[in-house]
């Protein structure tokens, strides 16, 4: 790998994008709890409400279920469109500006509040995509940068690098390239 240097300054769509990466391929089942139970809500709702049409209290319960699983069926969506803002504003660091330094050793952090240097086999698990390379140090926290900071050469080195300095952690490496 050739040593290059970055700097970025994050937004908040950044964050959407990585959040939206973790959750997808590291929790898919368990980032859609909320909006599964929004539906099962709304199928009950709905199967009381024509299934036992009798009754005037089965069907204002229908209608209840029903009411109460669009809600949370909106709600689930409105926390995954809106989380990239919501932490952005929860870390405030996020608006420094952030100076990487990328070599064969590691990573070397700089910014206002951090000063580190980072070895490769301290991270476990790698997740790429055309967009994003997000590097774990567990399974909740990453490190992430953005492919717009990069030139086409950067972003390739860098992808083989993690690659082939992983390597020792194999079973949690996950490639993706959607």
């Amino acid at each position: 790998m050739e040593n290059f240097s970055i700097d970025i300054k994050y937004n908040f769509s950044d964050l959407q994008i990585a959040y939206n990466l973790h959750f997808k391929k590291l929790y898919p089942i368990k980032s859609m709890l909320l909006l599964l139970f929004g539906a099962l809500l709304v199928i009950i709702g709905l199967l009381l409400c024509f299934l036992d049409n009798h009754l005037e209290k089965s069907i204002l319960l229908g209608v209840l279920y029903t009411i109460l699983g669009i809600i949370t069926i909106c709600y689930y969506y409105w926390m995954y469109k809106t989380m990239g803002k919501r932490m952005f504003k929860k870390m405030p660091d996020f608006s420094n500006e952030y100076h990487y330094d990328f070599s064969d050793e590691g990573i070397n952090i700089k910014s206002i509040t951090i000063s580190s240097d980072v070895k490769w086999d301290y991270y476990k698990i790698a997740l790429i995509s055309n967009d994003i390379i997000l590097l774990y140090a567990n399974k909740f926290k990453f490190n992430l940068f953005p492919k717009r900071f990069f030139s086409n050469e950067q972003y390739d080195s860098l992808i083989n690098t993690i690659k082939s300095k992983i390597t020792d952690y194999k079973d949690y490496l996950k490639i993706i390239n959607p």
